[in-house]
């Protein structure tokens, strides 16, 4: 990352706790308060294992950002299951008050793999730079700390990129995939991250999108943690095609030959013995689409949705930022 930072005369240098020399008979708090004043960013990693060492840390950091507005404090938690053999009743549950502790204060991303925590541990630290550089600009940063992922279908990415634009003028921290997926990475994954990771989803509607099966597990998935947590879920809309009677019996023909061609291959695969591996995600999201289609455009029906299309951007757009506003002053309230 410092070779993508030299040409902004910024040089990120490591320092780990457990690389720190202790002169012997000092007191460990008085060691960490050292090492946090000497941080501009402090990175707080979370897994299974609870440490009052680096709770003490964390304090450490919150009480001199409190007076200094610095360091700036990142929070990424492993979002992976426990193995039953390694559970320690006790450290568990320090634990989950220590991560509730922790929520209840800062902005957290959650990853589940090397990759996904490189790609978010380098866009937080860009986050931060980007923050602190526009605020010494005087630039107006009031949604910066909002991250809102966009759902679309790629025959909308026009529209969806516009929007982008739009949001990312106003410093909100923008996950799309054409930017966020790296090579390699698993795309249900990233999917589930970064609805995980966001404030919003914001879900691109139109008849391209209603008919993608990778857009439906997406909407799916948004539906699901809106409703057991913080995370929120807004339709924006570029035509209104899921609005006619017929739109659902329509989409559920164009899915089922989609479905019969998938078949079709996968019997002449069978016939000469040969593996399907390649077609099993796809079949296994069309077939998921075709039975959540229906309740996918009754709840888009009934949900609070903004139309963006090209002629009412303009007032469709301020809708979104008013939005945005109402969850931005949400969670300060919280905070607090």
């Amino acid at each position: 990352m410092n070779r993508t930072l030299v040409n902004q005369d910024i040089f990120l240098e490591l320092i780990l706790w457990e690389e720190t020399e202790v002169k012997f008979g000092s007191d460990i708090k008085d060691s960490l308060s050292n090492l946090v004043k000497e941080c501009d960013i402090f990175i707080l990693i979370l897994s299974t294992r609870y440490s009052n060492y680096t709770r003490e840390e964390f304090r450490h950091a919150i009480e001199r950002q409190g007076n200094k507005n610095k360091p700036q404090i990142m929070v990424m938690i492993k979002d992976a299951p426990i193995e039953l053999s390694g559970i320690d009743i006790d450290a568990l549950k320090k634990l989950s008050e220590f991560k509730k502790e922790i929520i209840n204060q800062r902005l957290v991303s959650y990853f589940d793999n090397l990759d996904s925590f490189r790609i978010y541990l380098r866009r937080g630290i860009l986050d931060i730079i980007n923050d602190q550089q526009n605020a010494g600009k005087g630039k107006k940063t009031d949604l910066s700390h909002i991250r809102v992922f966009i759902s679309y279908n790629h025959k909308d990415s026009l529209a969806a990129h516009n929007i982008k634009s739009h949001l990312s003028e106003l410093g909100v921290r923008v996950i799309i995939d054409s930017e966020s997926l790296s090579s390699g990475m698993d795309i249900e994954s990233f999917i589930k991250e970064s609805i995980l990771n966001s404030d919003l989803t914001l879900s691109i509607v139109s008849r391209n999108s209603l008919l993608s099966s990778w857009v439906s597990l997406e909407t799916i998935e948004s539906f699901n943690k809106e409703t057991s947590s913080r995370i929120k879920f807004l339709p924006v809309v570029l035509d209104n095609s899921f609005f006619e009677r017929k739109f659902t019996g329509d989409a559920i023909e164009i899915v089922d030959n989609e479905l019969h061609e998938i078949v079709e291959i996968l019997k002449v695969r069978f016939e000469k013995k040969t593996g399907f591996a390649d077609l099993y995600g796809e079949f296994k999201r069309y077939l998921a689409l075709r039975n959540n289609i229906d309740e996918i455009v009754r709840r888009l029906r009934e949900s609070l949705s903004v139309d963006v299309s090209q002629q009412k951007f303009e007032t469709g757009f301020q809708k979104v930022v008013d939005y945005l506003m109402t969850i931005r002053n949400s969670n300060q309230n919280n905070e607090a």
